[in-house]
């Protein structure tokens, strides 16, 4: 592969077919200049032996290498932009901004990094690497500082947290014990008694109505996180077209003002 640059402008990279279709449909000139992997300096493309015309040209007078030098500089010298904003985006999140610059900069970073790898005449690489060191570092310095201040809003905000655990083990336990509940009754056609009770969902009820089809729907009935058993009625007091189903709740009295529906 050959690249080419046209004064400090680089022209891209290409294939020898595809610079000697370039010669002659014009899109190149012999004075462009070419390396390729291997040549100590650019060269004009006049100089190279398969683009040269077969009569040859005279080659070119006085030393090119000085004029080459600074055109292989400037086309290497094409920083990548995204290392730049990277680097940017990493030194403010340090002071400010935290995740909102932070992340950003690590992402263009690596952005970076990937283009200067497939672009070998791209610079910046030290750039996007030191980018990525103060991003990386800004993130956790930051994650060092909020979390204590994130924990303390959040432990104030939930106030009691083993209550609020013992609240949603009973909104699981009452909404698992009614899917089962509601499985029974597609089987049968109609839910269990109060006399029957939740039991019947572990071990087959023996007293009327008896179920045509049954299933053990539970090893064993959960108890709630108070220890007393779940409160079953058929029809409920509360919900006289269905049933009740609910915990005793701390006092672990039936009926009284801290009972727990599980949200129901």
């Amino acid at each position: 592969m050959i690249h080419l640059n046209r004064g400090a402008t680089s022209l891209g990279i290409f294939s020898e077919e595809e610079v000697r279709e370039g010669l002659r449909s014009g899109r190149f000139v012999p004075g462009d200049m070419g390396w390729r992997e291997g040549m100590a300096n650019w060269q004009p493309l006049s100089q190279f032996s398969e683009f040269a015309p077969s009569g040859g040209l005279p080659p070119q007078v006085g030393p090119p290498s000085i004029s080459l030098t600074a055109t292989r500089a400037t086309a290497a010298g094409k920083t990548e932009r995204l290392a730049i904003w990277s680097l940017v985006l990493s030194i403010v999140s340090l002071f400010s901004c935290g995740f909102i610059l932070g992340i950003p900069g690590v992402i263009c970073g690596h952005l970076a990094l990937s283009k200067i790898r497939r672009n070998t005449t791209l610079e910046g690489h030290g750039i996007a690497v030191a980018a990525l060191i103060i991003g990386y570092v800004s993130i956790t310095l930051w994650l060092i500082l909020i979390t204590p201040i994130l924990g303390g809003v959040a432990i104030s905000k939930l106030g009691n947290t083993t209550a609020i655990a013992k609240t949603m083990r009973v909104q699981a336990d009452v909404q698992a014990i009614k899917t089962q509940l509601q499985l029974y009754e597609s089987m049968n056609g109609f839910f269990l008694t109060t006399e029957q009770g939740l039991q019947a969902l572990v071990t087959q009820p023996q007293n009327d109505p008896r179920p045509t089809r049954w299933y053990q729907l539970f090893k064993e009935m959960p108890n709630d996180p108070w220890g007393s058993d779940y409160i079953y009625r058929d029809p409920g007091l509360k919900n006289p077209g269905g049933y009740d189903l609910y915990s005793a709740g701390p006092d672990r009295q039936a009926d009284t003002s801290d009972d727990d529906w599980g949200g129901g």
